[in-house]
């Protein structure tokens, strides 16, 4: 996936965590299957397994959505932190 790929060329950590202000991957059906889709991991409840996200595009075109996700949610295929290797 580009976006990954990019990142880890670019030397971010990347990895399978949910953890506030990483950014989260998304790929598979309901997504631009060439892009992807992507948002900002605002706050995390692992109790409840699930996460805040802030994101464009997911509710409508220019449309700025915040909104609860589940972390396990199958189409999420990793993160990338705001930490170099």
């Amino acid at each position: 996936f580009p976006t990954r790929r990019s990142s880890d060329l670019a030397g971010f950590k990347t990895g399978q965590v949910a953890k506030p202000g990483a950014i989260v991957v998304w790929y598979g059906p309901g997504y631009n299957l060439a892009y992807g889709h992507v948002g900002i991991v605002m706050s995390v409840d692992a109790k409840a397994g699930t996460m805040v996200v802030k994101d464009m595009n997911y509710a409508g075109l220019w449309k700025v959505t915040t909104r609860v996700e589940k972390i396990k949610n199958k189409n999420i295929i990793g993160f990338i932190y705001n930490e170099k290797k």
